[in-house]
């Protein structure tokens, strides 16, 4: 707040009769931090004027009785750009709350899902399919030692890497998917 020489310092009561405002107008203003009092608990005019004019809603009771208080060498086209600025800045808002909106029901008709648990989720089934490949070395060479033939050889490894995949999708990724509120996808052949 400005202590200068030639402000005038008011009460709250005598502020709300220069704008000709109610006293429980200028109260909510203070206690909602718009205005702020002084250590002497007192509020300097000019300033307090100008605050109001900007930060009330233009076509509200107070911004209409602060404007027609202003003195007189006040400039005319101070209130038209307070209330465009208060206009953007009103539909700005709005507009952030319906994205808002428009995620929530997202979410509700189950479209978008909670980021953490699906990371946690996914994490954890793509670790059983490591587990359940990085295994096959040591399941298969006992069924490899004898072979020659490289085809047979091939066969048995796609084979066992095919019902690995197949367990992974049937068992994890099922889970998976209810975890995450989905229907299970059926396997391609």
């Amino acid at each position: 707040m400005s202590t200068s020489t030639s402000s005038r310092r008011v009460s709250q009561a005598e502020l709300a009769r220069e704008l000709g405002v109610s006293r429980q107008a200028v109260n909510d203003l203070v206690a909602r931090g718009v205005l702020v009092l002084g250590t002497d608990r007192k509020l300097d005019l000019e300033e307090a004027r100008g605050i109001v004019q900007e930060r009330v809603r233009p076509s509200g009771k107070t911004a209409v009785a602060v404007a027609a208080s202003a003195p007189a060498g006040a400039p005319a086209d101070a209130k038209p750009d307070n209330a465009a600025a208060y206009y953007v800045a009103k539909a700005s808002r709005e507009a952030s709350e319906a994205g808002i909106a428009e995620l929530k029901l997202r979410q509700m008709q189950r479209e978008l899902i909670e980021r953490e648990p699906a990371v946690q989720a996914s994490f954890t089934a793509f670790r059983q399919l490591r587990n359940a490949l990085t295994f096959l070395p040591r399941k298969l060479s006992g069924q490899l030692v004898g072979k020659t033939q490289p085809r047979e050889i091939q066969q048995i490894i796609e084979t066992e890497i095919k019902q690995a995949l197949d367990d992974f999708q049937r068992k994890t990724l099922a889970s998976l998917a209810l975890r995450l509120g989905s229907a299970p996808m059926e396997a391609d052949e």
